[in-house]
């Protein structure tokens, strides 16, 4: 019993900071990192709807498919996870509704939040789960066209960065992509 209160412990822990590293980090400057959050950014700038509640959407969308397609193995520390991770974004966005940047430097503030945000995701890796998100449609990918998760996963995140190139300019679209290869980098090498 005090091992599971541990793990969901820390997965709250890992989502919180996920969380936190992406509103503080990248929601000032509009960056869309691939990922649910991503989308959310996108979804939000065309329809000013909160990040947090479209997270929570999209990743309760995202779960109804895995059950449907890929089996019920999703287990309770991931739904978990993501509603930490959805929840932090909403509250974070009800305390500080007007958000500065962290600093005036934007590649900064990226790095920062990446390097923040990766640390966030092995916390809850570490404790066998995961955050849901773009894995699941990766995973769908995987299973049904034959391609390596690596690469589901690159081409999912890739389409919600150029969807922010789309909507806040190619600046932001290519700072945004710059922030998909970084976490993939950060979390590789730390793993």
């Amino acid at each position: 019993m005090n091992k599971s209160i541990k793990e969901f412990f820390l997965v709250a822990v890992g989502a919180t900071l996920m969380s936190a590293a992406m509103y503080f980090g990248m929601e000032p400057h509009s960056l869309a990192p691939g990922g649910v959050y991503g989308a959310s950014v996108l979804i939000s700038s065309i329809s000013n709807f909160p990040i947090g509640a479209i997270s929570l959407i999209l990743n309760g969308i995202l779960f109804t498919l895995a059950f449907k397609f890929l089996g019920s193995h999703y287990g309770a520390k991931t739904i978990f996870a993501t509603i930490v991770f959805s929840g932090a974004l909403i509250v974070f966005e009800k305390l500080f509704p007007n958000l500065e940047p962290l600093t005036d430097d934007i590649l900064l503030d990226l790095l920062v939040g990446t390097v923040a945000s990766a640390i966030g995701l092995i916390i809850v890796l570490n404790q066998n789960a995961s955050t849901g998100g773009t894995d699941i449609l990766a995973s769908m990918i995987q299973k049904y066209t034959g391609w390596e998760f690596g690469k589901a996963l690159m081409f999912c995140d890739i389409l919600i960065t150029l969807g922010a190139s789309y909507f806040f300019g190619l600046k932001i679209g290519l700072y945004s992509l710059f922030a998909v290869v970084a976490y993939g980098v950060v979390i590789d090498y730390i793993l």
